[in-house]
């Protein structure tokens, strides 16, 4: 795979000190809390509201992740990964960290944009108090994907890049960490790396090589080249942010 001119001078970087805009930066954090919380959630909540009587495999869910466990049941998972805003790998802490970020940049994304990150806030507060909370987890979704679409009308081309860039790394991490089938973990390597190939952010060359050659392989016959752990670190690293 050839990288453009602009990809180049992001590859280049990787032998540098990395400066970014904290603009971008920030930008670049929003897709990926964005996207974590869509992504996780939409796996979550179908997985538990599917469960029947077999209780939800929290332990497996976590490991698939790379994420520690600290749970002993299904609902201490529920209360502590879903709500705790004092666990810092909870989803709640990622909501509230995605709304400091919109908060930094309310001049750049405008009035819409906010107003659906302030929807989401609501729908998860709601949701912790609900004894069937699938249905208010299902609107952060909706609101988070709205928010993505007023915030892209926007932002600059740079900063949209960057959030862009974020949100696909986090669609491709948990698919890889959920054990999604290669034809989806396919669709969602490829436009990472469509936005590799232009990025605004430096890239890290190691874990895009790797990338690069999954995509190829899978192409090619469909095959994985090392454990799902491995590339989930090739994708959480391949831009240097």
């Amino acid at each position: 795979m050839e990288l453009s001119m602009k990809a180049a001078g992001a590859w280049e970087a990787g032998f540098a000190p990395v400066t970014l805009p904290e603009h971008v930066r920030t930008a670049y954090r929003i897709g990926r809390q964005a996207g974590r919380l869509m992504e996780e959630l939409a796996v979550l909540v179908r997985a538990m509201a599917v469960r029947g009587a077999e209780p939800f495999d929290y332990a497996k869910y976590l490991a698939g992740l790379g994420r520690e466990n600290r749970y002993g049941s299904v609902d201490a998972f529920v209360r502590g990964y879903f709500f705790d805003r004092r666990n810092p790998e909870a989803l709640r802490a990622a909501a509230l960290g995605l709304a400091q970020g919109v908060l930094a940049m309310k001049d750049a994304l405008g009035a819409s944009a906010i107003a659906q990150v302030r929807q989401a806030a609501t729908a998860f507060d709601r949701a912790a108090m609900n004894q069937a909370p699938g249905l208010s987890l299902q609107k952060v979704c909706d609101c988070l994907k709205a928010f993505l679409g007023a915030a892209a009308a926007h932002l600059a081309p740079e900063e949209r890049d960057a959030m862009q860039s974020g949100l696909a790394v986090e669609r491709l991490r948990v698919a890889l960490g959920t054990g999604a089938q290669k034809p989806v973990i396919w669709q969602h390597l490829q436009r990472l790396l469509v936005l590799a190939d232009g990025a605004v952010l430096p890239l890290d060359l190691a874990a895009l090589y790797r990338l690069q050659v999954q995509g190829q392989l899978l192409a090619k016959n469909g095959r994985l080249i090392a454990p799902r752990a491995e590339l989930r670190a090739a994708v959480e690293h391949v831009f240097r942010v």
